[in-house]
């Protein structure tokens, strides 16, 4: 399992986990949520209390990769 602290215009947003190859979380920090004045972190994933949960890495993270690292996510994932 791994986990990054997710910042947004350095406010801490949230916590990205990966579970395992399979399995991806989100949170959002509970000051970051309750705050109206900060904003969503995607259109896709809209403030919540609740966890979002993916068998893979949430495309708006997954934009922030370099090229290469994309290529090997997609490597990784089709084998």
């Amino acid at each position: 399992m791994r986990a990054i602290e997710i910042y947004f215009k350095r406010v801490l947003a949230g916590v990205l986990i990966e579970e395992n190859r399979n399995h991806y979380v989100f949170r959002y920090e509970d000051g970051y949520y309750k705050d109206p004045n900060k904003p969503a972190i995607s259109l896709t994933m809209p403030k919540t209390q609740k966890e979002y949960s993916s068998p893979y890495l949430f495309p708006v993270f997954s934009n922030m990769l370099s090229e290469g690292q994309i290529e090997n996510c997609k490597a990784d994932y089709c084998t």
